[in-house]
């Protein structure tokens, strides 16, 4: 066992002996993005906002693992926040077509400073049509700083399939493998992740309801140096509501997850287990075909076992959205 990974396990250990003396809390940061085409446009995203949890734990994708990072403690405050995108597509002959894009977002929280967050992404894919849909392969890479420092990197290959059927219904099938790898004094989180992940869009004439959206997947963590109480196997499934009339739009979801570890941070210890749910309400305004501006409301809660890893969020964002 590395020096590193002993420490970590040790303050791991004291903040539970902490976390049992105090009242427990519980939660998970979630939000989940459907599977959307590609686009030629620039966007531009400017948001204001607070967030607060209730322990050091980061969840730094929709699906992914919940990280907790000791030593956190500036975990509440008001936040701005920028992102500016990129998306191309360029038709390469014989029904293939090359898709690039790229991504930087930023959140700064000037009496938070835990909350900071940046990431980078770049990604490429090449696609053709199969199977009566389109199949795709592709590379993504993506850069993640934490509190100002770096913190993970990733490199992921991926295999996706997209069906779009009749009354607005649309299925994407997608398989994915990631080496992430981290900062030095985070080397023994490093480790290979496998996903398998599914969306299902179906168009629907209800009551102010005009899409139901359903997302889940499986995946498998294992960490690079052995560690298994670093490693797990997790599910998720998120079901959202979409509506418009208007100029408004809306939006409400519900996300469930599961992770279940290998084994404890120590032998007097049962093996770490999450339970995660969370709930967000969007609401957005059309001020002109290119704009829109959007409230984005999320409660998470996670409870575990041991009760280190128990957390509470809560967000609100407003935000002004640009596409030209």
């Amino acid at each position: 066992m590395s020096l590193r990974h002993a420490t970590r396990r040790a303050l791991g250990l004291l903040a539970l002996v902490a976390t049992l003396l105090a009242p427990s809390a519980a939660g998970a940061q979630a939000a989940a993005t459907p599977a959307d085409g590609a686009s030629r446009a620039w966007q531009l995203e400017l948001g204001i906002g607070r967030e607060s949890n209730s322990a050091p734990l980061f969840r730094f994708s929709p699906d992914g693992e919940l990280f907790y990072l000791p030593g956190r403690s500036r975990l509440a405050g008001a936040l701005v926040q920028a992102a500016v995108s990129r998306n191309w597509d360029g038709a390469l002959g014989g029904g293939w077509h090359l898709h690039g894009g790229v991504r930087l977002d930023s959140r700064k929280a000037p009496r938070a400073g835990d909350l900071d967050f940046s990431q980078l992404q770049a990604d490429t894919f090449l696609r053709h049509p199969l199977a009566g849909g389109t199949a795709g392969v592709g590379l993504s890479v993506q850069q993640f700083w934490v509190a100002g420092e770096r913190f993970q990197r990733h490199a992921t290959v991926q295999l996706d399939w997209t069906w779009l059927g009749e009354s607005d219904r649309l299925l994407y099938l997608n398989l994915e493998a990631a080496r992430p790898r981290h900062a030095a004094d985070w080397q023994d989180l490093d480790g290979q992740v496998l996903q398998a992940s599914f969306n299902l869009r179906q168009g629907v004439s209800w009551p102010g309801v005009q899409h139901i959206d359903l997302m889940g997947g499986v995946r498998r963590d294992r960490n690079r140096h052995g560690y298994t109480d670093l490693e797990h196997r997790g599910t998720y499934l998120r079901a959202a509501l979409e509506g418009s009339r208007d100029r408004l739009s809306w939006e409400l979801s519900l996300m469930l997850q599961a992770a279940d570890y290998r084994a404890s941070l120590d032998e007097t210890l049962p093996a770490r287990r999450d339970r995660s749910h969370a709930w967000g309400l969007g609401l957005g305004w059309q001020i002109d075909p290119g704009r829109e501006l959007r409230l984005s409301l999320t409660e998470a809660r996670n409870r575990a076992r041991p009760a280190l890893f128990e957390n509470r969020l809560r967000s609100a964002l407003l935000s002004l959205n640009t596409a030209w």
